[in-house]
């Protein structure tokens, strides 16, 4: 437990704020003209009123604050808690509020620290450090149903409640019986029917337990109750997205025609229409938010992604510098879009200099493959393959590091379809690193390619087994049988459980559309098939899809979404492969 002592640099920096505030007080309110052409007042000037009396009323903030915390050190906490916790009130200043808690924890004063606790959200509603220290006093009541009986005291303040409830989740996520929360939750949001936070946190409730529909219905309720509510509308167009997103659209345009200010509802729009591609029209939001807000670096990044999506290179480098010049804690993702930018336009030294402003941490992998991408292209494969065998003696000490430096290695030789030599870089990485279930993947991958069935389906197998829960391992080897016409029975129950482990995986679904077809089971392929593409319009997803739209004498339509899919996925070769063939 730590000793019950004055902060002194909160007390210095508070010193400091409240004589500055108080000198601020009696300064002239503008810079007055030199002596030589300074006004005499016709009078002599009086002291204003307010400046002694905001000064006195400092000095009895600073007096108030000190006599608590010296109460505190002498053994008496019920004194201090009380002292800082009104002094908290008065002044608005969350800080003071935290010490009081601080306090009257360390001194196991239950309800003072969640009187404090409350205070101190109510002062600074954005601070996660509060919002987990209720959580913490919470969580030591005990039980869910003491922590619920503490929330409803703190919420028969009305005018405390609103911002309660928007934290009511967090509070309670200590609690890892989700279905008893939300229970909990229903009942405190009962107390207040008629107030949308009180909607608004029963929505995220049902969230944490995966009801959609019941979280959907409680956001559009809390927006029903308050149009102006901007969680509620996005957490409403995010519900809406995830099976009607037409709807969500309409939802965020309509909100925005009468709340044309509100930002977050803005921001997402704009992705949304990201994810449905509609680069266009997420412009124009992008737009509109970069004057919303200017000091957001989220936003010119973002606009700066998307432009690059676009081929406008010349306005995304003008973002991404724009962003990297904003303060950011992490400028390394910058970097590497500035370096994508000058590869885009075929400039390799302009992009190996981005890369080379790469520091440490998460991005610096990813940095030195493209740098090694770059000098295939401006060099050779040899130059690209020397570079990351270079990097990856650096970090030898860093298996996580060195085993994507392996695997990317591998991919360039897969680039250039030398499936022997990436086979062999690949079991000479097994060596050092026996049990990576990422090179036995990838190595699996490359044995499909080298035709090696046995290869693939023993290095699968052991990802299994090092990996039980990896789905991709279950549905690589499934579909491959499955491609192959072998096995079938087997395929359907490889693809099975991984669907039962990734149940919204699109490639998944695909897999087992794909095995339905080889089984002659049309409408389930068709169904299987269907899914997969709306959760993911991949060009291989849309070559399976028309294959078997064909097969069941749907030809126009697997025409139609054949061009389609060439439109958007220009050269890609599973897909072309598959037109021509049927074409002929």
């Amino acid at each position: 437990m730590r000793p019950l002592t004055t902060p002194a640099s909160l007390i210095l920096f508070l010193l400091s704020a409240w004589l500055a505030s108080a000198a601020c007080a009696q300064a002239p309110s503008s810079t007055p003209a030199p002596d030589s052409t300074r006004k005499q007042s016709a009078a002599p000037r009086s002291q204003s009123p307010a400046g002694p009396t905001r000064a006195n009323s400092q000095e009895q903030a600073l007096y108030q604050y000190l006599i608590s915390e010296i109460a505190g050190q002498r053994g008496r906490p019920g004194v201090a808690v009380a002292g800082l916790t009104d002094l908290a009130r008065k002044s608005g200043d969350p800080r003071i509020a935290r010490r009081a808690l601080e306090i009257a924890f360390q001194n196991r004063q239950q309800a003072e620290a969640m009187d404090a606790a409350t205070l101190w959200i109510e002062l600074e509603p954005d601070s996660a450090l509060a919002r987990q220290a209720m959580a913490v006093l919470l969580a030591n009541q005990g039980t869910l149903d003491a922590a619920t009986a503490s929330l409803k005291l703190m919420l028969a303040d009305k005018t405390k409640a609103a911002g309660i409830y928007l934290q009511i989740n967090q509070m309670l996520s200590r609690f890892t019986d989700k279905q008893a929360v939300l229970k909990s939750v229903r009942e405190l949001a009962a107390l207040h029917p008629d107030m949308a936070q009180s909607h608004y946190s029963l929505a995220v409730a049902a969230l944490g337990v995966r009801d959609a529909d019941a979280a959907l219905k409680s956001a559009q309720e809390a927006s029903r109750l308050d149009g102006s509510f901007q969680q509620a509308a996005v957490l409403t167009g995010q519900l809406l997205r995830e099976s009607r997103p037409a709807e969500a659209k309409a939802h965020f345009r309509d909100y925005l025609a009468h709340n044309p200010a509100a930002s977050e509802v803005r921001l997402a729009l704009a992705r949304l229409l990201v994810a449905e591609r509609e680069f266009a029209d997420a412009r124009v939001e992008y737009r509109a938010l970069e004057t919303q807000l200017p000091r957001d670096p989220e936003i010119p990044y973002a606009a700066g992604l998307l432009a690059l999506q676009m081929s406008d290179f010349d306005a995304a480098e003008t973002l991404l510098r724009k962003t990297l010049g904003m303060n950011l804690r992490d400028t390394n993702p910058v970097l590497i879009s500035l370096g994508q930018v000058e590869e885009a336009r075929k400039n390799w030294d302009g992009a190996l200099q981005w890369y080379k402003r790469v520091t440490e941490g998460e991005q610096w992998v990813g940095a030195q493959l493209r740098k090694a991408n770059v000098l295939v292209k401006q060099k050779d494969l040899a130059a690209g393959r020397r570079f990351l065998q270079e990097s990856a003696a650096q970090v030898s000490d860093q298996p996580a590091q060195s085993v994507q430096l392996v695997l990317g290695e591998s991919q360039l030789l897969r680039d250039v379809r030398d499936y022997k030599e990436a086979s062999r870089v690949l079991s000479a990485a097994l060596e050092r690193f026996p049990e990576s279930t990422e090179i036995l993947y990838d190595r699996a991958m490359v044995a499909e390619k080298l035709d090696d069935l046995a290869g693939l389906e023993r290095d699968l197998r052991q990802v299994i087994r090092l990996k039980p829960d990896y789905a991709h391992a279950y549905n690589a080897l499934g579909y491959t049988l499955a491609d192959r016409n072998q096995r079938l029975d087997e395929a359907l129950f490889l693809i099975q459980k991984a669907l039962s482990l990734a149940p919204q995986d699109g490639f998944i679904l695909d897999s087992l559309g794909w095995v339905h077809f080889r089984l002659g089971n049309i409408n389930q392929s068709l169904a299987a098939l269907k899914q997969a593409f709306a959760l993911r319009s991949d060009p291989e997803i849309a070559a399976h899809l028309g294959e078997v739209l064909w097969a069941a004498g749907q030809r126009d339509e697997a025409m139609r979404l054949w061009q389609t899919s060439q439109q958007t996925h220009p050269g890609n070769e599973s897909l072309d492969a598959v037109v021509r063939r049927f074409k002929q």
